[in-house]
C-alpha cells in the first residue's frame, strides 16, 4: 500500500516521481474520505440506538450533512483505496517478476505483517480493512500471471455481484448483519463502546468485530467481493501503464469523468427502483440481492468521478499545492490511517473522552477535517525529513528483516 512512496523516495527520473506523486496524492485524498466517514459514522460500523441517532441528527444541516456523506463518501473513497493497493502490488511485483526474481514469500510475509497492524488496529475499531486486504491480498498471487483478458472478466463478475449470489444461494441471510439498532446485540455492543474500559473493547471488538466483519464483507453485503474486484483492476491498470503516461489520458479521464457521472445517475434509479419493489428492507431476498449490487455500481460509478476529476484537478500546471499537501500524507497512509482510528476512538469511545451519541454530525464532521488537517501539516514535516512515515518504516524493515535507513540525509 505505500511502496509506490517508497519508490518515490529514491527515484531521479521525473516523469516517473511525478507519476508516484499523483499516485501517493490519490491515496491521501482517498483515505482523507475515508476518515470523514469513520468520524461522521461515530467509529461505530453498525447500527446504534435510535435516541443517540436523533442527537447526530438533530438539526436540518445533521441531516444534510449525513446525506452528503452517505451519497458522496461511503464507499467511494474507500473504493479508490482499495483500487490504489492493488497498483501497488502490481508495483512491488514487477520487476522481480519480469526479471524472473523470487518475491512470493517476501510478499506474503508482507501481507503477515500488515494483518498484524489490522488485527490491532481492529481491535480499537472493528470497521478494519487491513485484515481484509492482507487475505484478499494473497489472493492476487494465484492471479498475477492470469491473462488480462481473464482479469477483467472476473473484475466484472464480482462487481456485478457473482460473490454475493454465491453467498446468499448457500448460506441464504446467515451471513447478514444485525442492522436493528435496538437488538440485544447491538445496544450491548453499543453500552460497551459508550461505557466499557479499553479492555472491555478490546473483548467485544474480538468476537463481535470478528462476526460483523465476515458478515458484512462476506455476506450479502458483500463488500470483500467487491474489494477482490478493485485489487485486481488495480493490478490491470498498473499492466496498463496507465500512470506511466497519466499526462496522455486527459481525454479518457474527462470522458471517463461524464460516463462515470451518467452511470451513477443510472444505478441509483435502479437501485431506488429495485427497493421500492422489496418495501421494507430485510435484506433476505433475491431482489434485495440484486438492488445491493446496483448500490455497489453506484458507488464504483462515483468513485471513478471522484477519482478521474481528482487526477485531472492535479495535472493542472497550476495543481502543485494539490501534490505537496496530499501526496505525503499518502505516502503515511498505514499510519495516518490507524492514527484515525487512535484519535477517533479515544475521543468517542468511553475508554477516552466518551462523545459517542453525544455530538450531532456538524460537530463529527467538523472534528474529522481538523484531524486531517493535523495529520496533513504532520505529513509534510515527516516526510521533509524521513524517507518512511513511522510505521511504514517497521513494516519495511519487519518485510526485510534489516534496519532500512529512515531519516534523510540533510
Amino acid at each position: 500500500m505505500t511502496e509506490a512512496a517508497s519508490l518515490a523516495a529514491g527515484s531521479t527520473n521525473p516523469i516517473k516521481a511525478q507519476r508516484l506523486d499523483i499516485v501517493d496524492a490519490l491515496r491521501g485524498f482517498a483515505l482523507i474520505g475515508v476518515g470523514l466517514v469513520h468520524f461522521v459514522e461515530q467509529y461505530i460500523a453498525g447500527a446504534y440506538p435510535e435516541g443517540y441517532g436523533e442527537i447526530a441528527m438533530a438539526t436540518l444541516a445533521d441531516k444534510i450533512i449525513v446525506g452528503l456523506v452517505q451519497f458522496f463518501l461511503a464507499g467511494k473513497f474507500y473504493a479508490i483505496f482499495s483500487f490504489l493497493f492493488g497498483l501497488s502490488f502490481f508495483i512491488q511485483i514487477d520487476k522481480p517478476s519480469r526479471n524472473n526474481q523470487p518475491f512470493a514469500a517476501r510478499f506474503i510475509w508482507r501481507l503477515v505483517l500488515l494483518f498484524g497492524f489490522g488485527y490491532i488496529h481492529h481491535l480499537f475499531y472493528r470497521g478494519d480493512i487491513l485484515m481484509l486486504y492482507s487475505v484478499l491480498g494473497i489472493s492476487l498471487l494465484a492471479m498475477h500471471k492470469f491473462p488480462t483478458r481473464v482479469l477483467l472478466l472476473i473484475t466484472l463478475a464480482l462487481f456485478l455481484g457473482l460473490g454475493r449470489y454465491i453467498s446468499f444461494a448457500t448460506t441464504g441471510d446467515l451471513l447478514r448483519m444485525d442492522m436493528n439498532p435496538n437488538s440485544e446485540l447491538n445496544l450491548f455492543y453499543f453500552e460497551q463502546l459508550k461505557n466499557g474500559s479499553l479492555l472491555d473493547v478490546f473483548a467485544i471488538n474480538n468476537i463481535v468485530g470478528i462476526q460483523n466483519l465476515l458478515a458484512f464483507q462476506f455476506g450479502i453485503f458483500g463488500r470483500g467481493y467487491i474489494t477482490l474486484g478493485l485489487f485486481i483492476l488495480g493490478m490491470c491498470f498498473g499492466r496498463f501503464g496507465f500512470f506511466h503516461s497519466i499526462s496522455q489520458h486527459k481525454r479518457t479521464l474527462k470522458r471517463s469523468l461524464g460516463f462515470a457521472i451518467t452511470s451513477t445517475v443510472i444505478c441509483i434509479a435502479l437501485m431506488a427502483g429495485t427497493f421500492v419493489l422489496v418495501g421494507e428492507p430485510q435484506f433476505n431476498t433475491w431482489l434485495e440481492t440484486l438492488a445491493l449490487t446496483f448500490y455497489d455500481l453506484a458507488n464504483l460509478s462515483l468513485a471513478v468521478a471522484i477519482c478521474s476529476g481528482f487526477i485531472l484537478f492535479a495535472l493542472r500546471e497550476n495543481s502543485t499545492k494539490t501534490m505537496r499537501y496530499f501526496a505525503p500524507y499518502g505516502r503515511m497512509a498505514l499510519t495516518n490511517y490507524l492514527m484515525q482510528a487512535l484519535i477517533g476512538t479515544f475521543i468517542l469511545y468511553g475508554w477516552g473522552l466518551g462523545f459517542i451519541g453525544e455530538w450531532p454530525n456538524r460537530y463529527l464532521l467538523a472534528l474529522g477535517i481538523a484531524v486531517a488537517i493535523l495529520q496533513i501539516i504532520f505529513s509534510m514535516y515527516w516526510m521533509q525529513r524521513f524517507h518512511y512515515g513511522p510505521l511504514e518504516w517497521v513494516w519495511r524493515s519487519l518485510t526485510l528483516w534489516q534496519k532500512v535507513e529512515f531519516r534523510k540525509q540533510q
